[in-house]
Order: C-alpha cells, then sequence, then structure tokens
C-alpha cells in the first residue's frame, strides 16, 4: 500500500525521517505554524537526540507564540541545564509562568503540559525561597500585580488551575496545601484537602490515595470510616502495583 514505510528497511525509515523533519520545518519556518514549531523541536529532542537545537527551537516558540508545550518544555531544560540553555531555576519559572498563563486548548494534551507547568511554578514558589523575590518581581512584571502580591495566594491559584485540568499531581499539590500548607503559614483545611485528595485518587495519583485512606482512618475532614480506610488503601496498592509493573514491561 502507497505511503506506508517498511520499518525494517534502514534506508526507507531514513527517507521517511529526513521527510517528517522537512515537514515540521516547512510548517514552523515557511507557515509560521506553533504546533509545527513544537513538533519539530519534539522532533529534534526525542528522535535526532538533538537537544542543542531542540532546546533552542523550545526556546524559540516559546518567545514568539507563547505556546505553552513549547514553554513547559523549555523550562524542563533550563532546570537540567540541558541542550546548552543555561541551568536556572528563575529562568525555568519564566517559561513555566507562561505556559500555565495560556488559556485552556480544545487538545487536552497540550492543557497536560498547562498543569504539568502550573504544579512546577507553584512549587517553586512554595519552596524555592532562594528565588522566591526573582519569582515575584517576574510576576508583577508580565502581570501587572501591585503590591498586594502574595506568594500563598499564587501558589493556591497555580495549583487550582492545574487540578481544574484534571492534573491528578496538581490535585494532589492542592490537597497537601490545605493540609500542612506545603511549608508556608497556611492554616489547615482538612475537608478540602479530603476533597482534592478524592479527586486526585480518582485520577490515578498513589499518594492521594494513601493520604485519603490515613484522612477515613483518623477522621480528618471525613467522617471516620475504616472500611472506607480500607477500600482507599487497597486501591492505592493497586495503583502501585501497576506503575511498578508498567516500569518493568509486564504491561
Amino acid at each position: 500500500m502507497a505511503g506506508l514505510v517498511d520499518f525494517t528497511n534502514a534506508e526507507e525509515v531514513k527517507e521517511h525521517l529526513n521527510n517528517t523533519e522537512i515537514e515540521f520545518m516547512f510548517g514552523c519556518h515557511k507557515e509560521n505554524n506553533q504546533d509545527s514549531c513544537y513538533r519539530l523541536a519534539e522532533f529534534l529532542d526525542t528522535v535526532r537526540k538533538n537537544f542543542t537545537e531542540a532546546g533552542s527551537m523550545y526556546t524559540s516558540c516559546c518567545k514568539k507564540f507563547s505556546n505553552a508545550p513549547c514553554c513547559y518544555k523549555a523550562g524542563q531544560f533550563h532546570m537540567l541545564g540541558k541542550g546548552g540553555l543555561v541551568k536556572s531555576r528563575v529562568e525555568a519559572f519564566k517559561c513555566y509562568h507562561t505556559a500555565c498563563s495560556q488559556k485552556n486548548y480544545t487538545d487536552q494534551g497540550k492543557n497536560d503540559t498547562i498543569a504539568a507547568a502550573c504544579c512546577n511554578q507553584g512549587m517553586l514558589l512554595a519552596q524555592d525561597t532562594e528565588n522566591q523575590e526573582s519569582y515575584i518581581d517576574y510576576i508583577k512584571q508580565t502581570d501587572g500585580n501591585d503590591q498586594k502580591f502574595s506568594i500563598v495566594d499564587d501558589v493556591l491559584k497555580s495549583f487550582t488551575r492545574a487540578c481544574d485540568l484534571n492534573d491528578g499531581i496538581g490535585c494532589n499539590l492542592l490537597s497537601m496545601y490545605h493540609m500542612d500548607g506545603l511549608q508556608m503559614k497556611v492554616p489547615s483545611n482538612f475537608k478540602l484537602a479530603a476533597k482534592y485528595a478524592e479527586k486526585a485518587c480518582d485520577l490515578g495519583n498513589p499518594k492521594a490515595c494513601h493520604n485519603l485512606a490515613l484522612m477515613y482512618k483518623r477522621g480528618d475532614g471525613v467522617t471516620q470510616s475504616d472500611e472506607k480506610a480500607m477500600e482507599i488503601a487497597n486501591r492505592c496498592r493497586e495503583l502501585v502495583e501497576g506503575n511498578v509493573a508498567l516500569t518493568f514491561g509486564d504491561k
């Protein structure tokens, strides 16, 4: 059948990859299409393993289009100092903030990158005290926030955005925020902590299931129930075992 690639044929595979790269380059540089730019960067990153060009493309795509997937990946590269990008949590934060600030996409995969960026932004704001002032200055500069800016409120906003996008990690972080403040001076609200732990658990986050089981065991924010605690603990165990199996290729 015409158009199919014989992946056992090295020459056909090579030609296919070259044509794919040309297609992405044309879409990005000639048609000015941001999705093509992201696909080109991802191709350079995951297929060509050319991390220097990939990092440059993620960065330019982020700056030019404020494309959430590009900005999230640029942030990851900055966190690792990958692809020639300076290793900097401040530069990473700027990328995460841009991604987290974008409107929802119709594509859930793109929304997942917004959620991941919001989680990272919130965690840096909450726990990276060394660079907090730089983060605050950047948010004020880009968002026009006044002197009433609150780290606590912005962390809550970041995790809420991620959870609203049905991100299990985001909902778990939101639960932990209401549980112990994540090292910030936030009053505990176990009712809200349980609410978001339940959502995160339903989304497949084993840490949230573990915390929710303990809440039912102790009656923190929920009606105490050993039966419910055991049910959720079993769900947590299944999720953990499933993740281990996937890691070792058993499923």
